[in-house]
C-alpha cells in the first residue's frame, strides 16, 4: 500500500470551503431560514469534487452548516457552528465558522486530499505556501505583486481621463499609485540588503 508524501502540503492544494460561498447567494440571512446547497470545485474546467450541505438559521447571530456527502463511498455527516460577531468598523457583522475539531474561529474550512472533512487549517497541520517561502522570496512576491498592482492602477488613471487633482491635492488614485511606489521601492532597498547579506 502506497504513502502519502511527507513533503508539506499547503492550504492551496487542498479544498477550500469559505465563508464567501455562503454569502454570494445570501446564504446567511438570518431570514432564510433553510438553505440546502451544492458546492463544487473543478479544475481546468473539469469538475473534481462536489459536496452537499444543509443551513439552518437558529438565531440573527447563530447557525449551524451540515455537511453531507460521500467520501471514498462512506456517508460524511457532520455539523459546523457559524456565529455573527460585530464588524470592526461597526456596521453589520461578519460571518465566522467555528471549527468542530480545534474550536477556531475562521472563515474558511480546508479538506486536504487524505481526510474526509472540513476543517481550520491548523487541524491538519497545514500552512500557506507564503509562510514556507524565504524572505527573500516572499519579498520578490511582494514586489512583483505591487508592479501589476500599479500597473493596473495606471491603466485607470489614463484610461478613464481621471483628475490627477482636486482643489489643489492628488486625488484618492494618485495617492495609492504614489503609495504602491513607495512600497516597490522599499522593498527594492530591502532585497538588496538580502543580496549583499547573502553574498
Amino acid at each position: 500500500m502506497g504513502r502519502y508524501s511527507k513533503h508539506p502540503q499547503y492550504v492551496q492544494e487542498c479544498l477550500t470551503f469559505s465563508i464567501s460561498t455562503l454569502k454570494k447567494f445570501k446564504e446567511l440571512s438570518p431570514d432564510v431560514i433553510v438553505y440546502n446547497g451544492v458546492c463544487n470545485w473543478t479544475k481546468s474546467g473539469r469538475r473534481v469534487s462536489s459536496i452537499s450541505y444543509r443551513k439552518e438559521s437558529i438565531s440573527d447571530t447563530e447557525q449551524i452548516l451540515t455537511f453531507d456527502f460521500l467520501s471514498n463511498g462512506k456517508p460524511i455527516v457532520y455539523d459546523v457552528k457559524l456565529v455573527a460577531i460585530p464588524s470592526n468598523l461597526g456596521k453589520g457583522v461578519r460571518w465566522y465558522f467555528i471549527c468542530p475539531a480545534t474550536g477556531k474561529r475562521c472563515t474558511k474550512l480546508i479538506r486536504p486530499y487524505y481526510r474526509s472533512q472540513f476543517f481550520h487549517r491548523t487541524a491538519f497541520g497545514l500552512k500557506y505556501e507564503s509562510q514556507c517561502q524565504s524572505k527573500t522570496m516572499r519579498a520578490l512576491d511582494i514586489v512583483i505583486g505591487d508592479i501589476f498592482r500599479k500597473d493596473r492602477l495606471y491603466e485607470q488613471l489614463y484610461k478613464k481621463y481621471k483628475k490627477r487633482h482636486y482643489r489643489g491635492k492628488p486625488t484618492p488614485l494618485v495617492r495609492k499609485i504614489k503609495k504602491v511606489e513607495n512600497r516597490i521601492l522599499d522593498m527594492q532597498f530591502t532585497l538588496e540588503d538580502m543580496k549583499r547579506a547573502i553574498g
